[in-house]
C-alpha cells in the first residue's frame, strides 16, 4: 500500500507532462527551452528600457520563435531592442512585432 502512494504523485506528473505535448504541440522540452528564451528576452529588454517596459512589450516564445509585440516610442528604441533581442535569442528566429509610436503631430501630416 506504501508503494503505491509513493507512486501517485509520479503518475500524476507522468499524465500531466505528456498531456504537455497534446495541448501545446510541444515536448516538455521545448516548453522548458521556449520558457527560458521568454524570461531571457525579457531580461535583457528590462536591463535596456526598464522594468517598466516588460509591461508594455509582449514577448512570446513558441517552437524557438521569439514574437516581440507592443509600441516603442521611436525607431531608435526600435532598433535597439532589435538587435539585443537577436543577440540574446542567438539561433531562434525573431518576428519583431514592435510598432513605433506616431505622435499626433505625424498622424496630421499623413
Amino acid at each position: 500500500m506504501m508503494r503505491l502512494r509513493a507512486l501517485g504523485p509520479v503518475v500524476v506528473v507522468s499524465v500531466l507532462l505528456s498531456g504537455c505535448s497534446a495541448v501545446t504541440g510541444r515536448s516538455v522540452g521545448q516548453f522548458v527551452n521556449d520558457v527560458t528564451m521568454t524570461v531571457a528576452v525579457k531580461d535583457q529588454i528590462a536591463a535596456m528600457q526598464g522594468w517598466r517596459s516588460v509591461r508594455t512589450i509582449g514577448v512570446e516564445t513558441y517552437n524557438d520563435m521569439v514574437v516581440l509585440t507592443g509600441t516603442v516610442p521611436d525607431q531608435a528604441t526600435w532598433d535597439r531592442i532589435d538587435e539585443a533581442v537577436r543577440w540574446t535569442a542567438g539561433s531562434n528566429r525573431v518576428d519583431n512585432r514592435l510598432t513605433v509610436e506616431t505622435t499626433q503631430a505625424e498622424a496630421r501630416g499623413r
